[in-house]
């Protein structure tokens, strides 16, 4: 039902305990009220927001694998020997991966062409995730790639264990 009269009466204030909420600045015909005032700061920042993140992205660029041709990729030889030297086994193994122009770990051992480097891997992977010592896994490296990686000149072409996610 509708209210009656006398309750509308009690639930509407009195003409002066309302407060105006507009804003009278000095210069400016109008009243603004501080809700547009805010809408207009979060706007802005907004498209800073925008605009940075636009300036961001047109900047340098992620640098391109290297090609699986079985050419050796153009890097730093002596960054094995420092990370073997200096850095955790995670900074190794990125060391090794960068070498090989891959992105992850089976790639690399995909890539490798020599047993004992393919052995001394293993062994930093094991190290790695704690079935291992970081210590033999460390020498094992130093040893198996004395001399530099040697990378498989062909792609390898076995056969897979698993039939292909996408068949021809």
């Amino acid at each position: 039902g509708a209210p009656s009269a006398a309750a509308v009466a009690q639930l509407a204030p009195a003409a002066g305990e309302v407060e105006d909420a507009t804003l009278h600045l000095p210069g400016v015909q109008g009243a603004l009220r501080p809700w547009a005032l805010v809408a207009v700061a979060f706007a802005l920042l907004w498209l800073l927001t925008l605009a940075w993140a636009f300036s961001r992205r047109g900047g340098a660029r992620e640098p391109s694998p290297a090609p699986s041709t079985g050419a050796i990729p153009n890097s730093d030889p002596r960054a094995l020997r420092r990370a073997l030297d200096h850095g955790d086994l995670a900074g190794v193994a990125e060391t090794l991966c960068a070498l090989a122009g891959v992105a992850d770990f089976d790639a690399l051992r995909v890539r490798l062409d020599d047993a004992r480097q393919l052995q001394a891997v293993d062994a930093l992977q094991r190290a790695r995730w704690g079935a291992g010592d970081a210590t033999d896994a460390r020498s094992r490296l130093r040893d198996a790639f004395r001399e530099g990686p040697r990378w498989r000149r062909s792609p390898d072409t076995r056969e897979s264990l698993l039939p292909p996610l996408y068949p021809e």
